[in-house]
């Protein structure tokens, strides 16, 4: 079994894609003839090469996202939404960098971002032998689960222990489990804030322009990578000096025409081109409405609580934009994949299969048990999914209950043996634990997260009967002579005014202690996580059988996908670095409507108002209405200084910051986001309407050199 998906992975991830642009292929498996027939210029070695200094040598993940190295000090550019959480971070009311920005003159300027992070992937290994030598077709899915689990902690720690402290070592899964890599990174915590340009030039638009086309954003912001001067350590220190890299990608002002060649590296966080209709039917009816319902309460709530207070709206800022852009995702996901009908295409394709399998008794015996049980999972998925969104959304959400619930599942966990650790709760993540609990004090104030928690309670006890939680009805009989609605908020305020979580220095105190000292605290906020902790461990199992049966199905729906139709594959995104190409291309979304691909200075005056989210800096406005624009920024098909621009490139969440270049492997500009109609990408790519949005690098160097003066930054940059 083993050998047999060695030689198909090989087989999926080497042939040619349906349409041109689309697939995200792995550094070390790129249609080399595919994309030379596009207009590409470069080699396989000079995009990736485990031997000698390659373009992927640039790019890192950061933030969430992605990023270039575009100078020999270790600069990186990424979007200005990636750097908002550092912005968020180093912001106060009386300076406040998420509105204003931030320039540093010099190198004493720049300043470090707690938290932020930048991996560097240097090398990959098919580890899947190792990973799944220990399966057997026994096993239950629990059992299966952990195994494969159990593997790659073993792999992970056994690497790590023996390297430099700067390496990092993760195991990803592909395609659901039909294959594993370990991949190598250099980490880097010594991360430190060099420009982002105002909220009104970052994020021009704001929400109302998210996911739309024409744009007229800069979003963009630089970052300094630091390292120890020996590049034996990552982690910050006074004593750090500018990361070298191998290679840093060079700028041009060269601009882009219709139809030109690009291409992308980045780190796409997730697609989902291969799922069933179980899939399809579970997110259309079940999962989108549910969560578009549940996050525009919590936007409500935390709308209702902030506004008019400085403060807030700063400590909020990041979670907020975070919570809108989730909400006018799955809102854009729900109408696309209803207008694709989706789900009719995958029970037509399932249909199609079912009778090519059905034709011969070998196929029927490999693959005829696969979709009645991937029916009974999700049916499975169904009966709890409400229950489990809700949970899983508190502890993200309810910033002093999750600190509780990590807290006390931490006090468990050290009494184990490193290896029978949850992955998490190992020794070399602990730290990363620490700082969340550290970090989280700039992203909550207790009276706004305690308003989010009476929340989700409430609708915890709104569930049907057979999804009641005790703890959550439990809280009604603490106080007979009230409804359960004030029950939830008596309960809860008497938690916040009680508990030490609100503390920075007690939190953190309290996360080193015993479980015995801990329970002495009678803390009421962890008394309560320890109350819900078997619901938590229930839906933690249960997610573990889950993800061991589908880890053993998917595999082999693709495995049956690529015996029926052949060549048609590629792997899903799952936040490794990826190559995704296309073209310079307009499009149009419906009939006797045509978007051209490129847009202008001109679109920024049209659209300003004086209120934001179209408040142009004063400084931008005179500049653009004075028109005398430097002309190497000056495109030459609009005539005008230029600001974003479309393309074909495959690209999903993950992939926010990834450098854009050319055919020669010249960075011509930054993605940032897709358009309205490409939302549904992640599970169908449309050739005719899923587009890229990225901003032309000329735009950058135009605010750089005209708006922010910043020699500093233009100085270092190489641009040809």
């Amino acid at each position: 079994m083993r050998r047999f998906f060695l030689v198909l992975f090989i087989s999926l991830f080497s042939v040619v894609s349906v349409s041109a642009e689309e697939g995200m292929w792995m550094l070390d498996q790129l249609p080399i003839e595919q994309l030379k027939s596009a207009g590409f210029q470069l080699t396989q070695d000079q995009i990736y090469s485990p031997d000698k200094p390659s373009i992927s040598d640039a790019i890192v993940q950061i933030g969430g996202g992605t990023g270039s190295i575009v100078s020999e000090n270790g600069l990186v550019i990424t979007n200005h939404h990636v750097a908002s959480s550092a912005l968020q971070r180093l912001s106060a009311a009386e300076n406040n960098y998420v509105k204003r920005g931030y320039q540093a003159a010099d190198r004493n300027e720049e300043l470090y971002v707690p938290g932020y992070k930048a991996y560097l992937a240097v090398e990959f290994t098919d580890v899947t032998e190792e990973i799944t030598s220990g399966i057997t077709e026994e096993m239950d899915p629990a059992e299966r689960y952990s195994a494969i689990q159990d593997a790659i902690k073993v792999l992970e720690e056994e690497r790590e222990s023996g390297a430099p402290e700067i390496y990092h070592y993760d195991v990803s899964e592909f395609s659901d489990g039909l294959k594993y890599y370990l991949f190598k990174y250099l980490e880097f915590e010594d991360i430190r804030l060099v420009y982002a340009p105002p909220e009104s030039i970052g994020s021009y638009g704001g929400e109302i322009d998210n996911w739309m086309w024409p744009r007229h954003s800069g979003d963009f912001a630089f970052f300094r990578i630091y390292a120890s001067p020996d590049m034996q350590s990552g982690k910050h220190s006074e004593e750090n000096v500018p990361y070298t890299p191998k290679r840093f990608l060079k700028m041009t002002d060269d601009g882009i025409n219709w139809d030109d060649f690009t291409f992308i590296i980045g780190y796409p966080g997730g697609t989902q081109r291969y799922r069933t209709s179980y899939s399809v039917r579970y997110n259309i009816n079940k999962s989108y409405p549910f969560q578009i319902a549940m996050y525009d309460s919590v936007l409500s709530i935390i709308e209702r609580k902030t506004t008019d207070n400085d403060t807030l709206t700063i400590t909020y800022a990041d979670r907020k934009a975070s919570l809108e852009n989730y909400y006018k995702n799955f809102h854009g996901m729900l109408e696309g994949l209803k207008k694709a009908d989706l789900l009719d295409r995958k029970l037509g394709l399932e249909k199609e299969f079912t009778s090519w399998m059905n034709q011969e008794p070998d196929r029927k015996e490999k693959y005829g048990h696969i979709l009645p049980a991937l029916r009974e999972v999700y049916t499975s998925v169904d009966s709890i999914y409400p229950q489990q969104n809700l949970m899983n959304s508190m502890q993200w959400l309810a910033r002093v209950y999750y600190a509780a619930t990590l807290i006390d599942k931490w006090s468990l966990e050290k009494q184990k043996p490193n290896l029978e650790r949850e992955n998490q709760y190992m020794d070399r993540n602990v730290p990363r634990l620490r700082e969340r609990l550290s970090l989280m004090q700039g992203e909550f104030d207790p009276a706004v997260d305690k308003e989010i928690m009476k929340y989700f309670l409430r609708e915890l006890g709104k569930l049907p009967e057979h999804l009641q939680l005790a703890p959550v009805m439990e809280i009604a009989e603490r106080y007979p002579d009230l409804t359960m609605h004030e029950s939830i908020v008596r309960f809860v305020n008497q938690l916040y005014a009680k508990t030490q979580l609100n503390d920075q220095d007690r939190r953190m105190e309290i996360f080193g202690m015993s479980r015995e000292e801990i329970e002495d605290l009678n803390d009421p906020m962890i008394e309560f996580a320890r109350e819900m902790r078997p619901v938590i461990d229930r839906l933690d199992q249960y997610d573990k059988w889950l993800s061991g049966e589908l880890t053993r199905l998917r595999p082999l729906w693709i495995r049956g996908l690529h015996d029926w139709r052949g060549g048609e594959m590629y792997p899903d995104a799952n936040f490794t670095p990826r190559l995704t190409y296309g073209m310079v291309d307009g499009y149009s979304p419906r009939d006797a409507v045509l978007y051209e691909h490129i847009t202008s200075g001109k679109g920024i005056l049209e659209k300003h108002t004086g209120e934001e989210p179209f408040d142009a800096p004063d400084r931008l406005l005179e500049l653009l209405r004075e028109g005398g624009i430097p002309p190497q920024y000056v495109d030459s098909y609009l005539l005008a200084l230029p600001v974003d621009f479309l393309h074909t490139t495959d690209i999903t969440g993950g992939n926010s910051g990834s450098p854009v270049m050319d055919a020669q492997g010249r960075f011509i500009g930054i993605a940032f986001d897709g358009n309205w109609e490409s939302i549904s990408a992640d599970w169908v790519f449309n050739p005719s309407l899923t587009r890229s949005i990225s901003v032309d690098a000329r735009y950058i160097l135009f605010i750089l050199e005209q708006f922010a003066e910043n020699d500093y930054v233009l100085d270092e940059l190489r641009v040809e």
